[in-house]
């Protein structure tokens, strides 16, 4: 867990249509689950991953892979000075197939998200430098240009994390004045989704905070939150409806990305030593997928193939130090 750090803020850098609070006193929600509970869970067999290092940004201290298409990675690393996020081709070879993704005016930066167009999202903190998980705008990157995401609220702070074919946007905001944190023990305040400009609200009932990390072509919203000062929990919200779905067991559940397939990947802990990545399928299937010879996984990103990425430590490693990608065994590498 890390805290944002404080300071003050300015004004959102661009005016945006008005927000929309999806919560517990607006409708059409309905709540599907709020009780965390083993209905509809099924576990399967791991499935089998032929896994490698890909994605470590020349030079870094430590890589984080975010997400996957087709063709691309994005992420963030750290250096001895700052972190910033990054785009690797993965069809090219060399240094070169790397680009540090640095917004005008940051000191920090992360990549979260990529569509299958290749448009990037994520978020940055300037002037002041900030903790490297943690925003005060988002961003999106599309053929060498960026455009900057504000959440239509003063003083808030932005925290982008997923984004569809369709150019729709979910992540997060804080009140402010502090940085937006992200993460798994840090989520936002509230989630939200951006369709055009028009901003909505989302809010997981009676949660101290809600975070939205990814959606997919379909609409379909998956992200985490916090109840009765538990969790972190996981969610799916799909036509104006919150399904829990929490791996039955589990101390966490951490849902990261959704592809146009609707599975679901991410990360989950059965005990306070063990960390395991997951696969929900639409069915409610649930499968654990670890990096070999590790009890520290954490699926970040899926495509629409199945190909996975993310992070794992060391048999004696301190956290997430070693980035992955993982190929099914029975698709071409």
């Amino acid at each position: 867990m890390h805290l944002p750090n404080q300071r003050n803020r300015g004004s959102a850098s661009r005016p945006l249509a008005g927000p929309t609070k999806v919560g517990v006193n607006s409708f059409p929600l309905r709540v599907a689950s709020v009780i965390v509970c083993m209905c509809g869970f099924a576990f399967a067999a791991d499935v089998t991953y032929r896994f490698s290092s890909s994605g470590n940004y020349p030079g870094a201290a430590f890589t984080f892979l975010q997400a996957v298409n087709c063709c691309e990675i994005v992420g963030y690393y750290e250096s001895s000075s700052a972190s910033f996020g990054y785009l690797e081709n993965v069809r090219q070879s060399g240094t070169g197939r790397f680009l540090n993704l640095q917004p005008p005016g940051s000191v920090n930066s992360y990549a979260s998200g990529i569509n299958a167009k290749g448009v990037v999202v994520g978020g940055f903190c300037g002037p002041i430098a900030c903790n490297p998980l943690d925003a005060d705008h988002g961003f999106t990157y599309s053929d060498g240009a960026y455009t900057t995401i504000d959440y239509p609220q003063t003083g808030a702070t932005t925290a982008p994390y997923g984004i569809n074919g369709r150019g729709d946007i979910v992540g997060g905001f804080c009140a402010g004045p502090y940085a937006c944190p992200v993460g798994a023990f840090a989520r936002t305040a509230h989630g939200f989704l951006d369709r055009n400009g028009v901003f909505t609200e989302l809010d997981f009932p009676a949660s101290q905070d809600t975070q939205a990390n990814a959606i997919n072509d379909s609409g379909t919203i998956v992200g985490a939150y916090d109840v009765s000062y538990t969790g972190p929990h996981g969610f799916i919200y799909q036509n104006g409806t919150f399904t829990n779905i929490d791996v039955p067991g589990a101390t966490f559940t951490y849902p990261d990305a959704i592809n146009n397939r609707g599975v679901i990947a991410g990360s989950y802990q059965l005990n306070l030593d063990t960390i395991h990545g997951f696969l929900r399928y639409k069915d409610g299937t649930v499968v654990t997928v670890d990096h070999p010879n590790t009890q520290f996984s954490s699926i970040e990103g899926i495509n629409d193939a199945g190909v996975i990425v993310g992070n794992w430590s060391s048999p004696h490693g301190q956290g997430f130090q070693l980035p992955f990608k993982g190929v099914p065994a029975n698709a071409s590498p």
